[in-house]
């Protein structure tokens, strides 16, 4: 009989490149494009110092404005042209499932977070990138988030009944669970429906719960006389309770929640825990207040073998999202593929 070594890699595991979409003026960036490009550039630059980036463009324009601006060579700059809506890689892009030594994109239909936004360039662009890295794709037919996901590389998958049962209205949990074996799902574990005030996509995990190694998982903690108190503290509540596979309970790494961050009269979806793993370094959210250095404090205990970089996401959090939410960890896996698009 063939055992399946089906898996959904950890992000803090060996990466080949980075994936990013270049933002362009008809994205939603547009009134603030200048600013939201600048903030782009010097995320390349920060991560082509760890590992090579690969980008999306829309055209070759675009690709000559970026080369123009990067002016860190340790890696290279990978470009890739496609049509794409939004720049939130993380939520339409490839998720790069291993079997053993094989490799293949798995593509869920991405509908704009249950059809709030014109999605349906973004939902092809995970086959654009497979067909030019000429790289097998397994279709699906449901609907999944990459941001709604997060794996520890052995089969655990956790997520929130908020977001996944949400988008597939009239299944049953077990039914959810099963749409994501094509991961190497093994277990599941859930979350109940905490989210943040501001966030679009109903209540990702990379906002609130993320593991940051086998046995650890960093989460969302919010003082008290926060609005976010009470669903934050269920949460809490949860995440005690979880077990792993040997029946051992987690590590939990509580990560304040940053000081309130507003666009106007709107409180906007500021979390320390929409980080960015590259090779030897973690880019960590920071918002100006108070929890900067705690945050950064905590990661640095969990990682003391890698860089730990604050990473101004001001310029982008208006939009909904940090760092984590517009980038697509690529396993090392593909580097292969990469070096023979390269080489093309």
């Amino acid at each position: 009989m063939i055992v399946s070594k089906l898996r959904l890699p950890a992000e803090w595991e060996p990466q080949a490149a980075t994936l990013l979409a270049w933002p362009h003026a008809d994205t939603d960036w547009a009134s603030q494009l200048a600013r939201v490009q600048s903030f782009y550039v010097d995320l390349i630059n920060a991560t082509l110092t760890y590992q090579p980036v690969v980008l999306l463009v829309d055209c070759a324009g675009s690709e000559s404005v970026v080369r123009s601006a990067i002016t860190q060579q340790a890696h290279p700059l990978i470009t890739i042209e496609a049509q794409y809506n939004d720049t939130w890689v993380r939520d339409f892009g490839p998720l790069t499932v291993c079997d053993g030594e094989s490799v293949k994109f798995v593509d869920y239909r991405f509908d704009g977070w249950g059809g709030k936004f014109l999605a349906s360039d973004d939902d092809r662009a995970t086959a654009v990138i497979a067909d030019k890295l000429q790289l097998p794709i397994q279709h699906m037919d449901q609907v999944l988030e990459g941001g709604a996901v997060d794996s520890d590389g052995r089969g655990h998958i956790l997520t929130t009944e908020q977001c996944l049962l949400l988008r597939h209205q009239g299944l049953e949990q077990r039914a959810v669970e099963r749409m994501l074996e094509p991961l190497g799902s093994k277990r599941v574990l859930w979350l109940g429906k905490a989210q943040l005030v501001g966030d679009d996509t109903d209540g990702h995990i990379d906002t609130l719960a993320r593991f940051v190694n086998e046995d650890t998982i960093a989460y969302v903690k919010s003082p008290e006389g926060d609005e976010h108190y009470p669903a934050l503290t269920a949460m809490e509540q949860e995440l005690q309770a979880l077990s792993n596979i040997d029946g051992q309970p987690y590590r939990l790494l509580p990560i304040p929640l940053p000081d309130p961050v507003y666009d106007g009269n709107e409180r906007l979806a500021a979390t320390h825990l929409n980080f960015m793993l590259v090779n030897g370094a973690a880019f960590i959210p920071t918002f100006g207040g108070d929890s900067d250095h705690h945050a950064l404090e905590q990661f640095g205990k969990i990682w003391p073998d890698r860089e730990i970089i604050a990473l101004n996401c001001r310029p982008i959090v208006w939009q909904g999202g940090c760092v984590h939410c517009i980038s697509m960890n690529l396993p090392a896996a593909l580097r292969p593929w990469l070096d023979n698009y390269q080489s093309q």
